[in-house]
């Protein structure tokens, strides 16, 4: 399930990319949504999957020590 949320935020950049391209020579403030929503995406992904890292890294500690 963990993996799963990193995906989505993967794919949530790639939409926001795809649309920040569409949108670079429009007028309006959309472009700036859109670069936000890729640069917030980027760093949820690599947030989330620095956490589920750790997550298993001491679900590995915890097993280690129950045997």
């Amino acid at each position: 399930m963990l993996k799963f949320v990193e995906f989505v935020w993967v794919g949530m950049g790639f939409l926001c990319a795809y649309q920040l391209y569409m949108t670079w020579n429009m007028d309006g403030n959309s472009r700036y949504i859109f670069g936000g929503g890729l640069l917030v995406s980027i760093f949820m992904f690599f947030f989330r999957r620095y956490t589920r890292q750790r997550y298993e890294r001491i679900q590995e500690e915890k097993q280690a020590k129950q045997d």
